[in-house]
């Protein structure tokens, strides 16, 4: 495998870790997680005690999740008991089912979840520094096969514009592909929206916080120069729109 579409906590850590691998271009600059809850819980002190489900230890929303509690004064080891049960969809059936009282959701699950008369405690977009979505790949193909790699990328930022500004083409794609209603993509792709690029790139004051979040996971304070896992040089090179 040359290329992976995957960019996040995994990706990231194991390049922090030695693996020869580059970050070559991003989609997203902000995280797209929302914690939903019963109505009955109307503040973070509501759910001391409760259950919230989560994707597995150590994932992107789940540090997200314990981050927030923390500001929210919460802690997640004492005051309540966050539970691993995989994917958005599983998560939002727990919360309909009344396994949980709150559950981290991404898109369409929010949408699901507001329809079924949850509501939003938190938003994690304003918490920067966590990347959800992009182009990483190896180095020897970064440096031995530029021109194949420029072909794939320019062909991802192609459909990365089109995304961005085509509203109803993209609703359609997505209800097609994602086997929901043409009126939940529309939804799901206005609350989405906000969180892409328009570029692939991040800036290098990004770069450093999403450096920051990562190293913070893995445990350590020792500072890394960006070009050791960001290297742009070829998306920036396709030029402007």
């Amino acid at each position: 495998m040359e290329a992976t579409q995957t960019v996040g906590t995994t990706t990231l850590a194991a390049i922090l870790q030695g693996a020869p691998l580059k970050v070559v271009m991003i989609f997203n600059d902000k995280p797209s997680y929302w914690l939903y809850s019963k109505k009955s819980v109307r503040s973070f002190a509501d759910l001391k005690g409760a259950k919230i489900a989560s994707s597995t230890p150590g994932s992107t929303n789940d540090r997200l999740l314990k981050i927030v509690l923390e500001k929210k004064g919460l802690d997640w080891k004492k005051d309540l008991l966050v539970i691993y049960i995989g994917t958005s969809d599983v998560r939002i059936r727990a919360l309909i089912s009344g396994a949980v009282e709150a559950a981290v959701l991404t898109l369409p699950g929010n949408l699901v979840a507001e329809e079924a008369g949850f509501q939003q405690l938190a938003s994690f977009e304003s918490e920067v520094g966590a990347l959800t979505g992009g182009v990483a790949t190896g180095e020897p193909f970064l440096s031995k096969r530029r021109d194949v790699l420029a072909r794939f990328l320019r062909a991802t930022l192609r459909g990365l514009r089109f995304y961005k500004d085509n509203r109803e083409g993209s609703a359609k794609i997505m209800a097609k592909y994602m086997n929901i209603p043409y009126k939940t993509a529309l939804g799901t792709y206005d609350t989405g929206i906000p969180v892409f690029v328009s570029d692939g790139v991040i800036s290098e004051d990004f770069q450093d916080k999403v450096l920051d979040f990562q190293l913070k996971a893995i445990g350590t304070d020792k500072r890394i120069p960006r070009d050791r896992v960001f290297d742009f040089s070829i998306i920036k090179s396709l030029g402007p729109k």
